[in-house]
Order: C-alpha cells, then structure tokens, then sequence
C-alpha cells in the first residue's frame, strides 16, 4: 500500500487494493462498530486529509471509483475504472481520462482538457507537461507558458526548476530563462538557495544565482536541511555547511537529514543521533531510527519499536512491533501487526489497538480501517 502522505496518483494499481476488498462483509461496519469515527465506515481505501481534502476509493457492483471527500466526509467527484486524480496543488490536480491528461478543480470541473501524454502536478502556478515526446509547462489556466522543448523536467521549487536538454541538465525559472549557461550531468533540486550538481563523478553546488559555490568534489550529497548536507567521499558520509566545509568528518555508512536540530547517523549496523556540530548526542545503539518530530524518535532495537526525547532518554518503552512517527500530537503504533492504535506522547494508549489499518493524523483527523471498509477518526474526539 502506497503513503497517501504525498500522493502521486489515485488508479486501480497506484492504491494497491487487495482482492479481498472486493469481498462482501458479511454484516457492514457502523459507526456502532468504532468511537470517535467522525466519518462512517464506507470507503474501500482512504487517504490522508491535505487542504481539507483526502482521496478515497469505492467498489460498487465491481467497479472502481476514485476521488476527493471533504472534511464532512462528502465525496465532492470521482472518476471512473482506469482514470487517474494526481495530487492537489495551487487548486488544481491532473487527471487521465481514456489516456489522456488533464487538469480539474476542487469541485471535479474539467479547467485543463485531456490532451497531454502526462501531466505533473502543480508547483508554484506552473506543471509539466509531455507532448509530442517533449515537455514543457503549463500554467493553472492551462496556458502553455514554457515550450515543450526538454527531454525530462522537474517541479519547481524556490523558484526553480530542473530541465534536460540535449542530455545536460541546467535550471530555468518561470519564465523559462536560464539560471545559467553551464550544463550538468545530473543535478538535485534547490532547497535553503542550493542544489547540488554533478560534472563527471564529482558533485557541487550551485546557488539561487547559478554560481558554482562549493567546487565539485564529493562522490554524492543530498540536499541542505537546517544549513546541513550530507556529502560522501571515500564511501563514508560526513555533513558540509554551505561553505562547503566538513562539519562532520566523512565517518558513517548513512543517515538522514538534518530535523529538529538533529539528525540519525549509521555506522556498523547501529543507529544514533548527532548535533548540528557533529557530536554524538544520542549513542549509536539501536537497530533503527528516524527523525525526530514533535520532539519524539522512533527507534528499535530487538525488532521492538520505542520513542526517545530530545535527550534520548526512551520515554515510551521499546514495546511495539511497529510505530509510526508522530503527527499532530499522536502515533500510530501496534502491539502484533495485526491490530493498530493511537498513543499520545506520554505514551498513553489513546485509542486501543483494534483497527485492521490505521493512517497518521493529518487535519484533525485519521483514516483507519476496519472490516475491511476505510472511515475517518476525528482527534478532537480523542480528547
């Protein structure tokens, strides 16, 4: 089953929906069935709440249906068997219709027809699109404001965007002009005003106004997070500020990004966390671990999973098989793989392990499942 976090597209493959779903219950799931449910049991799979809307999926009389509910549980349009509803963004999602894509609104109105081989989803009023084996970009009122001209394009981002041209890679703004007239072999995306760049095996970056800032020297990196990058070099990763200087020498097998002023590090097959300055805050010791967020980490150790505080002190045991992070104050977690609940960040079982599957709160509310049918708690019920 994919994250609904960030969906790329609702279809009959991109939701993954079991056989089983397809099955009728023997005796229907109601709210009866499940407190704090704000939104009845009825959907046969479910997405998480963004802009107060959240894609669903029905089967009726073996035929799928796919589209947006709103905050009332209201299915506000759908498409029909074979069609595909991208992501929302600046009040426009692509959508396919007999192969083809367009552009509708929040109330299910066609505003781009279906006319592209592909369609992105929107980023800062501009989408790629694909036609005639090129792609260019779109503006929301499906006016095309960049010629189709590029072999590849990214979203943009900060402004930015990422374009492949004659097998180079350079950045355009939105406009369409270049940032720059040098050309890349493989490039990342901007984020905090910089984008890391490849010229042969060496990687750089780059900054908002096309400069080479840091020379090409690192074997990869990843993006800037709080003024932090991983780089590699002699297969071991370190983190360089934007100046290009090892803040952490280059010493661990992996980690993550930089959240919460922290970040997880790897080295022999333990987990841990260090400060933006390199030390080793949280000891490399467990099995797992993720990125803190609302000032909790899930971790694992002896296939148990946990949460630490900011001082790594384990304040919820080590206890389930599974958890998630936390969001808007609750994670999910369960105690077997078979049952899911919600635990505050006290580590108090706020609704007990009994639904099938269960989502992260997003906008007030989660999507769980139970009997095989998808409905929404709300987390003001959980109060």
């Amino acid at each position: 089953m994919l994250s609904f976090s960030k969906l790329p597209y609702l279809s009959v493959v991109g939701f993954g929906l079991l056989s089983a779903t397809l099955q009728t219950v023997a005796e229907p799931p109601t709210s009866a069935y499940v407190e704090h449910l704000a939104i009845p049991l009825q959907f046969d799979d479910a997405g998480s709440f963004d802009n107060d809307l959240a894609p669903v999926v029905q089967i009726n009389n073996a035929q799928i249906e796919m589209g947006y509910i709103n905050t009332q549980g209201e299915l506000l349009f759908s498409v029909g068997s074979g069609d595909e509803i991208g992501e929302f963004a600046d009040g426009l999602a692509p959508f396919r219709q007999h192969s083809q894509w367009g552009a509708i609104d929040v109330n299910g109105d066609t505003i781009i027809e279906p006319q592209f081989a592909n369609l992105q989803t929107f980023s800062q009023q501009r989408a790629g699109a694909l036609k005639a084996g090129q792609w260019g970009y779109l503006n929301p009122q499906g006016a095309v404001v960049i010629d189709f001209q590029y072999q590849r394009v990214s979203e943009f981002r900060e402004g930015l965007a990422a374009v492949k041209q004659a097998d180079q890679w350079f950045f355009i703004d939105r406009d369409g002009e270049a940032l720059t007239d040098k050309r890349f072999d493989e490039v990342r995306l901007f984020s905090e005003g910089m984008a890391g760049v490849r010229i042969g095996k060496q990687w750089g970056f780059i900054d908002a106004q096309g400069k080479l800032v840091i020379t090409p020297q690192f074997e990869r990196v990843r993006v800037f997070r709080e003024g932090r990058a991983m780089a590699r070099a002699n297969a071991r990763w370190g983190f360089i500020n934007r100046k290009g200087e090892w803040i952490v020498k280059p010493q661990y097998d992996g980690g993550k990004a930089f959240a919460g002023k922290r970040a997880v590090v790897h080295k022999n097959d333990q987990y841990g966390y260090i400060d933006r300055q390199g030390n080793e805050i949280i000891a490399l010791q467990y099995d797992d671990a993720w990125s803190f967020s609302e000032q909790r980490a899930r971790v694992e150790k002896a296939a148990q999973v946990g949460y630490i505080n900011t001082q790594g002190d384990e304040i919820i045991p080590l206890q389930y098989k599974w958890g998630h992070s936390f969001s808007e104050g609750y994670a999910v977690v369960t105690p077997d793989y078979w049952k899911y609940g919600y635990i505050n960040k006290q580590g108090e079982m706020v609704v007990a392990p009994k639904f099938e599957k269960a989502r992260a709160f997003s906008e007030d509310k989660a999507a769980i499942r139970m009997n095989g049918q998808w409905g929404y708690l709300s987390i003001d019920a959980t109060q």
